[in-house]
């Protein structure tokens, strides 16, 4: 590789599907860099279920989301609630549960990588054990956005929790139908913002820092699990704004 500005970057090599990176200072002149290879990582692991008398009708599936491209590799949970990668790529991943259901990886713990708010550093050659408890504490929130007596439709109603939490599916957005209704289902019980955009350009409603400007505006709620709630969201500006 040529014309490579001086700087601080990883290397990263993928052979026969395994990944390889190593970190490396770049200056004035030519750098060499060598890869020893090493027995690929693995993932393995078990999850049970905080209630053991709820458990799925259906396919459950434990999800690896890669935190720097957003791709995740997924497994079905055999018959015991066991799962396993014989061979998985060298990268930063955030454990997920998906199920048509609405159960959720309420508790993560990790043995064999080290693990920062929910994020699991799979290096070289790690063996890595991964136990999820999963929940179906979910609850169901319906209502609408208007403007006087009148629906505002494709507006983004955006659900976030009270407590930041860096795990982007713990936020919710829903854009409103026609007649202004949104219906968020299998929501994580506990306490959230609820409010409303009309425009959405620009907006991550999945990044705490991106809404805190918005919570000015929004209303308070609390999810309970198994229960539907009829809350209808305000329309919210930044609090440097005024509303009209």
């Amino acid at each position: 590789m040529e014309g490579i500005p001086p700087g601080h970057y990883v290397v990263r090599v993928t052979v026969n599907g395994r990944s390889m990176r190593k970190p490396v200072d770049v200056g004035a002149g030519n750098v060499t860099v060598e890869f020893t290879p090493q027995p690929a990582p693995s993932v393995s692991g078990k999850v049970t279920f905080k209630n053991p008398d709820a458990r799925p009708k259906r396919s459950m599936y434990v999800r690896m989301v890669n935190q720097e491209t957003g791709f995740a590799v997924a497994r079905a949970l055999e018959a015991d609630g066991t799962f396993e990668w014989k061979n998985i790529s060298v990268a930063k991943y955030r454990p997920e549960i998906s199920s048509a259901e609405g159960f959720f990886a309420e508790q993560v713990s990790v043995e064999g990588a080290t693990a920062q708010d929910g994020v699991i550093d799979v290096v070289e050659s790690a063996v890595i054990r991964v136990n999820i408890v999963a929940s179906d504490e979910t609850g169901r929130l319906r209502g609408f956005v208007m403007r006087g007596d009148k629906p505002v439709p494709a507006a983004l109603v955006v659900l976030a929790p009270v407590k930041d939490s860096p795990d982007s599916a713990a936020h919710r957005g829903f854009q409103t139908d026609s007649d202004g209704s949104f219906d968020f289902t299998n929501v994580r019980a506990g306490d959230y913002h609820l409010f409303a955009l009309e425009s959405t350009e620009g907006v991550e409603y999945a990044k705490p820092e991106m809404i805190r400007p918005y919570l000015a505006g929004a209303t308070s709620i609390h999810i309970a699990a198994h229960q539907t709630l009829e809350k209808d969201a305000s329309l919210s500006l930044p609090a440097s704004q005024t509303v009209p």
